[in-house]
């Protein structure tokens, strides 16, 4: 049987933290390199678990200028699959082009967010129409709850599968002989966005004194919830940026 190609329009870096690249390399970890061959991009130092995989070809970026060697990857690369497609330049090019030129090969989306993009305030208009020339225009499109399916259908009229987002547990398993916290501790780690709701951290906290928020993300909110922070002096908030993986780790 020949081996399926899979060209995964993602990030190999080991400090990307974004969901969607934390999952895509978690994916291709776990795909069988006998029956998968995997291709994907980096800009920094990749993770080692992609770069110790068999049969998986790491295409380097350069810092600016990104999307005619990403475009050119996904015209000339040999790969029968493109999967886990962004919103971005190159895939519009990319989805544009493929119906001039009738090319076949599978392009697979995922959706991992409320399809309701027009009622958040911090997408911008562009941002929501980029998505709808790219991502969800795949060929096929897999949802990561039974929630974002259904908001998706509602929303779009578009189907998808639903394909649950996994974790690692050898990676993310609890040091038992830690010492035990002696006060109840509230971890948030996301993007701070309105949607994403850290702003319901700070309610919280100042109803609930005695207990510790963390909170590990970066986003538009970052100066509104920190001034607010200071505002009400809430000495039971902290803010965690630029973690790497074992930080974040420790911080679960």
């Amino acid at each position: 049987m020949n081996p399926i190609r899979i060209l995964v329009d993602s990030f190999a870096d080991e400090d990307g933290f974004n969901a969607q690249m934390t999952s895509a390399r978690d994916i291709m970890c776990r795909l069988d390199p006998t029956r998968f061959h995997v291709s994907t991009f980096y800009c920094g130092k990749p993770d080692t678990r992609l770069t110790q995989r068999p049969h998986t070809r790491l295409v380097k970026l350069p810092s600016r200028g990104q999307t005619p060697r990403i475009l050119r990857e996904f015209i000339l690369g040999k790969h029968d699959i493109l999967f886990y497609v962004k919103a971005s330049p190159a895939v519009k090019l990319y989805l544009n082009w493929r119906r001039t030129w009738f090319d076949k090969r599978v392009v697979i989306g995922t959706v991992e967010t409320q399809s309701d993009l027009r009622n958040e305030p911090t997408i911008k208009a562009e941002q929501i129409r980029l998505v709808e020339e790219t991502i969800l225009r795949s060929d096929f499109l897999f949802s990561n709850s039974s929630s974002v399916k259904a908001s998706l259908e509602k929303e779009r009229g578009l189907p998808s599968e639903v394909v649950p987002t996994g974790v690692d547990t050898h990676f993310f398993t609890p040091a038992w002989d830690r010492p035990e916290n002696l006060r109840v501790r509230v971890l948030f780690v996301g993007s701070l966005r309105p949607f994403k709701g850290p702003q319901l951290l700070l309610r919280a906290a100042s109803q609930f004194p005695a207990v510790e928020f963390v909170i590990v993300g970066d986003g538009v909110m970052a100066p509104e919830l920190e001034g607010e922070v200071r505002e009400q002096r809430l000495t039971n908030v902290a803010f965690a940026r630029g973690l790497d993986v074992a930080a974040l780790r420790e911080q679960y």
